[in-house]
């Protein structure tokens, strides 16, 4: 890379950084409110089944260059995803049941 390549890296990097905080400071109330939103019914389902359900939070930054329009778009997304898990054995078809219970 030439230093002029690393000079625009370098302007898109700081561009970036300046307008993730921006959104994430914008809208902080709405990510804030879903969490706490996941949060609720993440207990509520812990206290209906008595599992532990895994809640993640997530943030996204893209850039979007558009070179034709010499413009840098900065996208942030977020979500709250819940993720509830079973592990259940299955049944081997090669093997013989057992009467396990007493008859």
């Amino acid at each position: 890379m030439n230093i002029d390549t690393n000079e625009k890296m370098e302007a898109i990097a700081t561009k970036a950084g300046g307008t993730c905080k921006e959104l994430i400071c914008e809208n902080a109330t709405e990510i804030i409110d879903a969490i706490a939103k996941a949060a609720q019914q993440a207990q509520d389902k812990r206290e209906e089944t008595g599992e532990d359900q895994a809640l993640k939070v997530s943030l996204r930054y893209t850039i979007k260059l558009d070179l034709v329009a010499d413009e840098q778009t900065g996208t942030l997304a977020w979500t709250v995803a819940h993720k509830a898990e079973k592990v259940e054995r299955l049944p081997d078809p090669d093997a013989p049941e057992l009467a396990l219970e007493e008859e």
